[in-house]
């Protein structure tokens, strides 16, 4: 959004005089503020879950992402991302939490690294 904001002042102009910029910095602050969903008030984004393989220099990584289960709500999902390097080396899988967030009608996702702890603790509550 900040991006946007800045190409928007570089093709229509800044705001004249400091109340307009304040007023806009407000409306800023407020989209930013909505942009982060709850993830207890979003449904899940049922096209993420699968497999999904990218490569890069010669490595893959395979990204497998399903539901967290247990007591998580049900928009957290979990994802295990396994790299298999070009020499043949796998290297140690990672997890990471996530779950989707709508702005505008565009979808986005929130993803965070984490520990099979922190996970477990997710789905517990």
């Amino acid at each position: 959004m900040l991006q946007q904001c800045i190409e928007w002042y570089e093709r229509f102009g800044a705001p004249e005089d400091e109340e307009e910029h304040r007023v806009e910095i407000g409306r800023l602050v407020d989209r930013i503020e909505q942009a982060f969903s709850d993830p207890a008030k979003v449904s899940p984004d049922r096209q993420m879950i699968g497999v999904w393989r990218h490569q890069d220099d010669g490595s893959t990584t395979y990204d497998l992402v399903g539901s967290l289960g247990g007591k998580s709500l049900e928009s957290v999902m979990r994802v295990v991302i396994v790299t298999h390097e070009k020499s043949g080396e796998l290297q140690k899988p990672e997890q990471a939490g996530l779950f989707p967030t709508v702005i505008d009608g565009t979808s986005y996702l929130n993803l965070a690294r984490a520990k099979q702890e922190q996970l477990a603790k997710i789905q517990e509550s």
